[in-house]
């Protein structure tokens, strides 16, 4: 017990100095703010242990207890191990257990590490659009965000899929805009990947807006090449990403469905496969609704055109929800504060694509797309309040972004 917390400890400092290092190296100015949101997910971590200690049970967490017994077969069964979907986060965490000793202090000190990250790449995102001071404002939210706070000191895998997540879009904005070299589009396809590992959710949501994207590029350039000349044609950076991007999460999902197969997992995957197009999915649906966090019984369909004109409705619960009358213990307070936050991160978020798609950036679509694949993929598979407060916090750090550049171009005047 003393060795796993002398390991742990030591995992705290180790990224505490690898972050500051890092920012320091760079001369960055939000240093400060992102080495207070590291303490900050200290202190949570410590007040979650001592005080809420049952809170989040290996049984529903079991990512860390599984990751501990794979290493302990030793180099040869991790490798073995190698897997697509929920057990990849576990896997990450077999192969930390092949060079350090057993600490689960150490894990959530990397957690601690991803989601200052997170700070950062928040910061990034709303400084490149609206300065400085509207990127600390939008640092400072996202480090003391009270979802996010939850969800790094629990050792799951949402903290590195909200990172990637994140990552893969500030260097889309990078490349696509001018900004930077080929190398952030490789970064940028490398971080979907990773992001998508995790959960065939993110892959299905992915694949879905680059092929709105990819059929938005090609209406608009035949369109152009036939109606305006070759010259207004979409840009080469633009096509460039569509296509790599496709290429590369092709090529991943062919890999996925040649080994361990996720995506006939996913919940969307099951809802429209062959079978359950002819069949009730009713009961799809409510093995999942069961308790008192359960969506109600009417968001149940009883068919595909059911499901398919509840989308709307549910995409509302998926992101506010639980609403007031659903809330019935002290637990469900906290979703409820989330649903509440989440309605002028929406609002601003809107108000920033209004202002900011006509620029021409494959970027801005794709994340818009993205954003809007995401919710509707997930406002599908999602069946209560509680996965859907865990699932909708994946996109918070970019709400947050775009949310506050919206808000300081309103304060300038500058948008409508």
């Amino acid at each position: 017990m003393v060795g796993s917390t002398v390991v742990g400890l030591t995992g705290v400092l180790f990224f505490f100095v690898l972050l500051w290092g890092y920012l320091d190296a760079k001369r960055e100015p939000i240093v400060w703010v992102v080495l207070f949101a590291y303490l900050v997910r200290c202190g949570t971590y410590a007040f979650h242990r001592s005080l809420m200690p049952d809170l989040y049970t290996e049984r529903l967490y079991p990512f860390e207890p599984t990751g501990w017994a794979w290493a302990s077969e030793g180099v040869g069964h991790v490798a073995s191990s190698f897997t697509f979907g929920p057990d990849f986060y576990s896997w990450l965490i077999s192969v930390v257990y092949l060079i350090v000793p057993r600490s689960s202090l150490f894990i959530a000190a990397i957690n601690f590490f991803l989601s200052s990250a997170i700070v950062y790449v928040v910061y990034k995102i709303a400084e490149h659009y609206a300065g400085h001071r509207a990127g600390t404002w939008a640092a400072l939210i996202m480090a003391l965000f009270p979802v996010t706070l939850l969800q790094t000191v629990i050792l799951s895998r949402e903290i590195f899929i909200t990172f990637f997540l994140a990552a893969a879009c500030l260097h889309l904005i990078k490349f696509s805009e001018g900004g930077g070299t080929y190398r952030r589009l490789v970064y940028a396809v490398l971080c979907l990947g990773a992001a998508s590992a995790p959960h065939t959710g993110i892959l299905v949501s992915v694949l879905l807006s680059l092929f709105l994207v990819a059929a938005y590029a090609t209406v608009r350039t035949l369109r152009r090449v036939y109606l305006r000349g070759p010259n207004t044609a979409v840009s080469r950076r633009g096509l460039l990403t569509v296509l790599s991007v496709g290429v590369v999460l092709a090529v991943a999902v062919v890999g996925v469905r040649a080994g361990t197969d996720p995506l006939t997992n996913a919940k969307i995957y099951t809802l429209l496969s062959a079978d359950n197009l002819l069949a009730p999915v009713w009961e799809v649906y409510q093995a999942g609704n069961r308790g008192a966090a359960g969506y109600p019984g009417w968001l149940s369909p009883s068919s595909l055109w059911l499901t398919l004109l509840m989308i709307p409705v549910r995409m509302l619960y998926f992101l506010f929800s639980p609403f007031v009358w659903m809330v019935s213990s002290m637990r469900h307070v906290a979703g409820l504060v989330n649903g509440i936050l989440m309605i002028p991160l929406c609002y601003y978020t809107l108000q920033f694509f209004r202002g900011y798609l006509d620029r021409e950036a494959f970027a801005m679509l794709f994340i818009a797309l993205l954003l809007l694949s995401f919710v509707l993929a997930f406002s599908i598979g999602v069946k209560n309040f509680g996965q859907a407060f865990r699932h909708r916090a994946k996109i918070i750090p970019l709400l947050v972004a775009f949310g506050t550049v919206a808000f300081a171009a309103r304060r300038r005047g500058e948008l409508g």
